[in-house]
């Protein structure tokens, strides 16, 4: 995500727990999440930031990923977690896309046990918040998973 955070000029922000906080759950289907959800932050804003932070309670752990974007309205709040459901045709037109993130994050976060929900204020922004337990329901077998730390934006490369 960092480059097109850079060519953006956007700022970007990370807030994690000052604990480790240990997540047995589906690596892989947690990476989608978080991609979907930054993806978008990223493709509707383009003045300010985006911020990414992590807090736990003792049965889950919760992701909010807030941005300046360009927001939602509330009437279309719950319509943007369909199937190839894109809110605005001709302003979705201009971004581009498919209209399938928002549905298949909900479903991978549904497949681990959570949920996933966003506010909203159009012309300013949206919060989108997963809450997923610490053990997944989906495969309570796989080895735990910690999270010390994120790196930065310039370390995050693979």
């Amino acid at each position: 995500m960092e480059p097109l955070i850079k060519k953006r000029s956007l700022t970007f922000t990370v807030e994690m727990p000052s604990k480790d906080v240990t997540l047995h759950t589906d690596r892989t289907k947690v990476k989608q999440i978080l991609l979907n959800l930054l993806s978008n932050a990223v493709k509707f804003t383009h003045h300010g930031g985006i911020w990414v932070s992590v807090s736990r309670d003792e049965e889950d752990l919760r992701f909010d990923v807030r941005d300046t974007g360009i927001g939602i309205r509330a009437s279309d709040l719950e319509s943007i977690w369909e199937d190839f459901r894109q809110v605005d045709q001709s302003r979705t037109r201009e971004f581009g896309g498919t209209g399938l993130g928002f549905s298949i994050t909900r479903k991978l976060v549904d497949a681990l046990g959570g949920h996933v929900f966003a506010e909203s204020v159009f012309g300013k922004g949206s919060t989108f918040t997963v809450v997923l337990p610490i053990r997944s329901v989906a495969r309570p077998d796989d080895p735990p998973r910690v999270i010390d730390e994120v790196p930065p934006p310039s370390a995050a490369r693979r």
